[in-house]
């Protein structure tokens, strides 16, 4: 094992940092992760004036993490700044949000492309977003240039490629200043790129070669009109067929039901992760209890075993977008973006359909209400908040529910802080003795004859 020590600013009105300056992240030996070398820490946070949440790579390189971590700083400061600028405009209705999340591709056995996609919203009407390429050598522990990937001096022809493919988009070319264009591809030294098994890929941002309309630009050159100018050996692995393998058609299970025992939906949002879930799975199975988990799609992608043990257990699995984004900040494409490409991750990780869906931070507007009812899932939010995400503290998160919990209520936690799984074998082994059994989401809601996509918030005091 090793630790890698991430550090966070303070920040006065916002109040960024967790409950410590310095958190330590510990990443075991054993390889859960899909891409070997690489692990996933997806951090969220939630204030008076914003909401966040960073997805992180984190790889066992100290050189390679600091550049990383030095961007993903730089976007925190940059949100924080605006936060303060417009801090007259942000409430509590509409709060400012932060999101960084990332794109993965592997390229070879000890090189992946890693896309990181900043989405920042301040009160404007639209978000800002930025995206910042990594491609990344794990054996040399380098960042790569593009000259460490194509051929000598093919630069100049594969810009030639990437503006015919810009200037062939009728709903794009209208929007380019093809003068700043042609500056910018003169200058590969400074291109924002990526790599993956379909194409060789140029990122601009917004308003960098076109108007602010085009919002940021991706062109991607397909794999078959880059081979003749990329490295023989970065080639061969973007050639290399994956086999996927995936996991059977799982169902949750059903628990008998007890007429004359109270009934409670345990929930965890937030995961797969690597070691707190299969701490939370272990403690379940002790009190045979099933629980629903809200799952982001990011995280099931890097943890599909976890995910696969959470549903080959009996468990409910829901759907909790693809990178916990603030979906009432988004237009309604974007919506369905974020909650369809989590469903697909979760369903090839997990092998079970998620039947549920939970929106990050409990928000959404009528965008995503009538998206969830075309898909007919219920919208599931909570009666009993542990905010285990706030105290990180096992017995404060015992304490908020005993105070708050009735039959019936539907308990938010989280898979991913280890004071959670701390907490749970006392909470379970009181909540049993008072004559609890826990049930999932979708057996809660069939007991209390609710249908229909909901709101649905479970009983309160």
């Amino acid at each position: 094992m090793f630790l890698l020590i991430v550090s966070f600013s303070l920040f006065a009105n916002g109040e960024w940092a967790d409950n410590d300056s310095k958190a330590v992240v510990k990443i075991e030996e054993k390889e859960l992760s899909a891409f070997s070398g690489l692990n996933l820490e997806t951090k969220t946070k939630e204030g008076e004036l914003f909401t966040s949440s960073i997805s992180t790579p984190i790889t066992k390189s100290d050189a390679l993490n600091s550049q990383i971590n030095a961007w993903i700083q730089k976007q925190q400061n940059e949100f924080m700044k605006e936060v303060k600028i417009n801090e007259a405009f942000i409430n509590k209705d509409k709060r400012a949000h932060l999101n960084i999340n990332i794109d993965t591709a592997k390229v070879n056995d000890h090189i992946y492309s890693l896309t990181l996609e900043s989405y920042q919203y301040t009160g404007r009407a639209s978000g800002k977003k930025e995206i910042q390429p990594f491609t990344i050598n794990l054996e040399t522990e380098k960042v790569l240039a593009l000259q460490h990937v194509v051929k000598d001096n093919t630069e100049k022809k594969i810009a030639s490629l990437v503006k015919k493919e810009i200037l062939a988009d009728n709903n794009l070319v209208m929007y380019v200043f093809e003068d700043i264009l042609n500056e910018v591809l003169k200058e590969p030294s400074e291109w924002k790129w990526s790599l993956n098994k379909d194409g060789f890929t140029l990122h601009f941002d917004e308003s960098e070669i076109a108007a602010g309309a085009a919002g940021s630009v991706n062109i991607e050159i397909p794999i078959e009109k880059m081979a003749p100018y990329l490295d023989e050996e970065i080639l061969e692995g973007l050639k290399e067929k994956t086999v996927d393998e995936l996991p059977e058609e799982v169902t949750p299970d059903n628990v008998d039901l007890d007429p004359d025992k109270k009934v409670v939906a345990l929930t965890f949002d937030d995961g797969p992760h690597p070691k707190v879930t299969p701490e939370i799975l272990s403690t379940l199975d002790e009190f045979d209890a099933k629980a629903t988990f809200f799952m982001l799609g990011n995280q099931a992608e890097y943890y599909p075993s976890v995910a696969q043990e959470v549903a080959q257990e009996g468990h409910e699995i829901g759907n909790h977008t693809t990178s916990h984004m603030n979906l009432t900040n988004l237009n309604k494409e974007e919506i369905i973006k974020e909650i369809q490409t989590s469903n697909q991750l979760i369903k090839k990780a997990s092998g079970q359909t998620p039947s549920v869906f939970r929106p990050p931070y409990g928000a959404f507007n009528e965008d995503v209400k009538e998206y969830i009812k075309e898909k007919n899932t219920p919208l599931v939010l909570w009666s009993v908040d542990s905010l285990d995400w706030q105290s990180r503290n096992a017995n404060d998160v015992n304490k908020k529910v005993k105070e708050e919990i009735v039959s019936g209520s539907i308990i938010l936690l989280h898979d991913i802080h280890p004071s959670t799984a701390e907490a749970l074998p006392k909470l379970l082994e009181s909540l049993e003795r008072e004559g609890y059994q826990f049930i999932t989401i979708s057996q809660l809601l069939s007991l209390q004859g609710q249908s229909g996509v909901g709101p649905h918030y479970g009983k309160t005091k």
